[in-house]
């Protein structure tokens, strides 16, 4: 956001050197008018400068989490698996998810796997045609976070 307020006061000390050009009656006026555009788009410069530095020298790491969630047995269960409120403070966002099938021996297939808006991962499952089964399914979310030091 800050580039864009550079580039600004750059367009502005342009502006400010365009209409005193246009304006300026005599040589010295429009050396003035020159000298004093050019100090302030050097100024917007530097200013620039010293932030793509800063960005430079920060160093950023990644921290990620898994939260997983149980549906009840059902013949359709649904679950979700979300990220706490205060894992979305901590600026933590949904990244990917999964489903498993929490009895193997049963034969049931996936209805739904799905993102749950940004902090949440939904499953769903059901029976095979014909072939009632009582089931559970676990969702598991995956949260991630990008912070610089």
């Amino acid at each position: 956001m800050r580039a864009y307020a550079i580039m600004a006061m750059v367009y502005m000390a342009n502006s400010t050197f365009v209409l005193a050009a246009e304006s300026c009656k005599t040589t010295v006026e429009c050396a003035q008018a020159a000298v004093t555009a050019a100090a302030q788009a050097q100024g917007a410069v530097k200013a620039l400068e010293a932030d793509i530095a800063t960005l430079k020298a920060k160093k950023y790491s990644i921290a990620c989490k898994t939260v997983t969630a149980m549906s009840g047995r059902a013949r359709f269960p649904s679950v979700v698996a979300r990220l706490s409120e205060q894992d979305s403070k901590d600026g933590y966002t949904a990244v990917s998810g999964g489903c498993e099938q929490v009895q193997t021996n049963n034969n049931f297939a996936f209805i739904s796997t799905r993102p749950d808006g940004p902090t949440g991962w939904f499953c769903q499952t059901g029976d095979l045609p014909g072939i009632p089964a009582d089931v559970q399914v676990q969702a598991y979310v995956v949260g991630c976070r990008i912070t610089s030091q």
